[in-house]
């Protein structure tokens, strides 16, 4: 879980604008392949919200867009049968 807060930092950091993208990038897809694995536990779940929605409030619009991905993949079921 370390990993996926280090790369919310990146995202909202002050580095490239390429890197904070790749790093948003990076994050939507770990978080696409890893959503019921890595994030069972109640309490890393809310860290990984937090540190979601700090980057959220922080990022310019070209890494928004990647991040609202990560949103409804956490937020919005994935099951088309449900």
């Amino acid at each position: 879980m370390f990993l996926v807060l280090t790369i919310c930092d990146v995202v909202i950091g002050d580095g490239d604008q390429g890197m904070r993208v790749a790093a948003a990038t990076y994050l939507k897809n770990f978080t696409r392949r890893n959503l019921e694995s890595h994030l069972c536990s109640s309490e890393v779940y809310k860290e990984f919200r937090d540190q979601l929605a700090q980057a959220l409030l922080r990022a310019e619009p070209a890494i928004l867009r990647v991040l609202i991905e990560v949103v409804i993949l956490l937020y919005i079921p994935q099951d088309p049968c449900a």
